[in-house]
């Protein structure tokens, strides 16, 4: 915990009742939640499709397969 926020807590939230601390965090967990993703895109959803075409043509049960046999010839 950084020594801002620890200050922040021993200073206005150690004395509250636990059933107002939880109520903070509830508060503090859904502003966190609504906070905009960073500027620039979507963030992860960005990355949706990404690599694509590394992938086209490869038939996923055959490469899993191919990967499975591989492990099981490691020494």
């Amino acid at each position: 915990m950084s020594a801002a926020a620890r200050r922040v807590y021993d200073l206005h939230v150690r004395a509250l009742p636990r059933g107002v601390q939880l109520e903070l965090l509830a508060v503090i967990a859904n502003e966190a939640a609504q906070a905009s993703e960073p500027s620039g895109g979507e963030g992860l959803r960005d990355l949706a499709g990404l690599g694509r075409e590394v992938w086209a043509g490869v038939d996923a049960d055959s490469y899993v397969r191919d990967l499975r046999d591989e492990w099981d010839r490691r020494p």
